[in-house]
């Protein structure tokens, strides 16, 4: 059977208690917390060089939940840097509006201040950065030991002497932050920044390396008049290590386990992006580890493992930190992606993703680099991608250094890729003629975005084995591209396409304030020019004969200025070379019409039909370009039984030409192209084929159908009177004019008799 307690073995520990929580309250009461204040400030003061002031009073405050625990509350705290006077009309470095330390008991009992537990409601902390670049926050340590004025002297020197103690041994039982506000603002710079922790709160706070649980909300701000902030909600396992040691050989670290981070973007369209996993960072040297990451949004997902080893610098002072890494990404809709990142930052996409079937992207790759105080530089090798159905590889480089544009530097090999899927071709052909026109016009006039060049250097280089775009197939493309300093040094570009062979070399300079110049030196082999003049052609028309068919041998030599499209075209100077074999002009048969003068002459008619089209077994031409238009100095070209030469104009803008020809016969026997001897009705003694037969051409270059040629009967007829000079000894050129007027039968019979058979 049990004994029976007396009761005043009971009664004894609770009457101890009851002892023990009087006399620290009437410890409590007599000990005024307001003569602290000194001690605070002096420790602040003498740490820090920021000057407080203490408006609200100092009071007590006791919790009897569990174990007794005192509390020593701020209010209305004020922060000023020392060498500001307080009637300065400067704004406050820092106010802070409550302030909850709790105190150790213990140590108090000694006289001592320690803080076991911290809680803050309301601080408004100011970073300024002035027009000349001068920070209010530079002499955050300069007055560090100059000693304080005499009506600011120590009362007790208790707190200054336990600062002097080692803070590896910080703890804090409990931390709790709420409505803190740390504002940033650069009117050098023009750059706002704003970080509100809407709650913090841990407990068992330490640098000794052992874990504790720490849960924040936060919300960060770029603009003060957009408000488009990104809220941020972080839980993890938090170990901190030396934080605060201001020894080097001391460890010091800061490890995340189980991290988790949310980030929401408050804009009309909410993106959300969350992060897991392990990270750990070495403040000693930098060293850190990301183990197990992942960033997941709506549509994508990246997965990171990530070592930064320290090592030493070329110039050995220089701390550098070796990258190594593997990392993943698969997103199901990049464009969307691309769309949300779009309103992270508070603007307007470019891309419709709801209206756009979604395109696929996965990738895998090794990440290099090495980070230092004067560049980083980041990498990514043994590249391996798919875009849809499209698949990448190579490898990927960015130079990152302080003030300077970001260099990217690419080597990459794509298969097949349709850019049809992801550059929309133009649906000209549902609009009206003049809504084409003025769409034509608004597209040619409108100011390229060549800006864009300023944003980053590029060396890329790029194979693609075929490239597809509205109907046009582009194959074994071999292309470099040098940008710097917002100029394109070198577009050089080699491809098979239109059954030919294209290599083009372009060059861009943009020197301020003159209009960008660009040069291109471009030619094609075996260019198959009905097609080309089909590709050319996007009328709403049904589709027309092309005028010139056959194989293109193509050089140009071009220099353009200007900020559009239309401003190159009127600016285009320099020169083409063409040759044509095995071609053919389908805007008339030039023989036939000069066949048909020779026989209106001879009074007979042709005695077969002839093709509607010019076989062209070889021609040559030169077109010199000055502001945009286009002077063929130099037409040759051999017929098949004739031999023509001449000179036109051709306008790509309006795609149309203008040619003026003269034809000499060669012979009267040769085959044809509908392999019949050629006409004898047309038939001229040897001693007159030098006679040039004057022929006019003129229309569209992509529609057979609205080009034609006639025979200049003036220019005929000025050559025809020169002949009746030499054959008539004894003629008045003036009557002869009279005569001819347009009846060259007349004059034949007159003036000119045995000179053709």
């Amino acid at each position: 059977m049990m004994k029976k307690v007396p009761l005043k073995w009971l009664t004894l520990p609770l009457i101890a208690l009851a002892v023990m929580i009087t006399s620290l309250w009437l410890f409590l009461l007599s000990l005024d917390a307001n003569n602290f204040k000194p001690q605070i400030e002096s420790a602040i003061y003498q740490r820090f060089g920021i000057q407080l002031t203490i408006d609200g009073p100092l009071n007590w405050s006791i919790n009897f939940n569990g174990l007794p625990s005192a509390a020593l509350q701020l209010s209305d705290i004020n922060a000023y840097f020392a060498d500001k006077s307080l009637a300065q009309s400067e704004p406050l470095f820092a106010h802070l509006r409550y302030l909850e330390l709790g105190i150790a008991l213990q140590p108090l009992l000694n006289g001592t201040l320690a803080v076991d537990r911290l809680t803050v409601d309301g601080v408004d902390l100011n970073l300024q950065v002035d027009h000349q670049g001068q920070k209010n926050w530079s002499a955050l340590s300069a007055n560090n030991n100059q000693p304080l004025s005499d009506e600011r002297s120590l009362e007790n020197e208790t707190i200054s002497e336990s600062s002097n103690h080692s803070l590896i041994d910080f703890s804090l039982d409990s931390l709790r932050l709420s409505n803190i506000k740390l504002r940033y603002q650069n009117d050098q710079q023009q750059n706002f920044q704003q970080i509100h922790i809407n709650d913090l709160k841990a407990h068992k706070v330490n640098l000794n390396g052992q874990a504790f649980l720490t849960e924040a909300s936060i919300v960060y701000q770029q603009n003060p008049q957009h408000l488009s902030p990104i809220e941020l909600k972080i839980r993890s396992d938090l170990s901190l290590m030396g934080l605060l040691q201001t020894s080097p050989d001391y460890p010091r670290t800061i490890t995340l386990s189980d991290l988790e981070i949310t980030l929401a973007a408050n804009s009309n369209k909410a993106q959300t992006i969350s992060l897991q996993g392990d990270v750990n960072y070495r403040l000693n040297d930098h060293a850190f580890v990301f183990d197990n990451f992942s960033l997941k949004t709506k549509h994508s997902m990246i997965n990171l493992q990530i070592n930064g080893v320290p090592t030493l610098g070329h110039d050995r002072l220089t701390p550098t930190i070796d990258i190594t890494g593997e990392m993943s990404i698969n997103s199901e809709n990049i464009m969307a992606e691309v769309s949300g990142i779009d309103h992270w930052l508070g603007q307007e996409s470019l891309f419709n993703a709801a209206n756009e079937p979604p395109i696929t992207l996965s990738l895998e790759a090794i990440v290099s680099g090495q980070l230092d105080a004067f560049s980083q530089r980041l990498s990514l090798a043994n590249l391996q991608a798919s875009l849809d159905e499209t698949t990448i590889k190579g490898a990927i480089s960015a130079l990152i250094k302080p003030n300077e544009v970001t260099t990217f530097s690419s080597l990459l090999d794509i298969d097949r890729i349709d850019l049809s899927r992801y550059l929309r071709p133009s649906k000209i052909s549902e609009k009206t003629e003049l809504a084409q026109q003025a769409a034509a016009k608004t597209f040619l006039n409108t100011v390229l975005p060549l800006a864009v060049l300023d944003r980053a250097n590029l060396l890329l280089t790029t194979h693609i084995d075929t490239l597809i775009y509205d109907g046009i197939t582009v194959s074994k493309i071999r292309s470099g591209v040098e940008v710097n300093n917002g100029d394109i040094k070198i577009f050089q570009v080699t491809a098979d396409a239109l059954q030919s062979t294209f290599d083009i070399d372009a060059k861009l300079r943009r020197d301020q304030p003159s209009p960008p110049q660009l040069t291109i030196n471009a030619s094609a082999t075996e260019l198959d020019i009905a097609t080309l003049l089909k590709t050319l052609d996007r009328s709403s028309k049904p589709s027309a004969v092309p005028l010139i068919a056959g194989t293109l041998n193509l050089t140009n030599d071009w220099q353009m200025t200007g900020r559009s499209i239309a401003e190159w075209q009127t600016s285009l100077t320099g020169y083409s070379k063409a040759s044509i074999q095995n071609g053919r002009f389908y805007a008339d048969n030039i023989e036939q019409r000069i066949c048909q003068a020779i026989a209106e002459i001879r009074q007979t008619k042709l005695s077969h039909a002839w093709p509607s089209y010019t076989a062209l077994k070889a021609s040559n031409l030169v077109i010199d370009w000055r502001r945009g238009q286009g002077k063929i100095t130099d037409l040759t070209a051999d017929l098949e039984t004739l031999m023509i030469a001449g000179s036109g104009t051709i306008d790509l803008s309006a795609l149309r030409f203008m040619l003026d020809i003269n034809g000499q016969v060669i012979g009267t026997h040769h085959v044809s192209t509908n392999d019949n001897l050629s006409d004898p009705a047309c038939a001229v003694n040897a001693k007159y084929q030098t006679i040039q037969w004057p022929v006019s051409c003129q229309g569209q270059l992509n529609d057979a159908e609205a080009a034609s040629c006639y025979i200049n009967r003036q220019r005929l007829s000025d050559q025809l009177i020169q002949l009746a000079k030499q054959q008539a000894k004894t003629r008045v050129e003036e009557k002869l004019k009279d005569k001819l007027g347009g009846d060259l039968k007349q004059l034949l019979n007159n003036r000119l008799e045995g000179l053709f058979r």
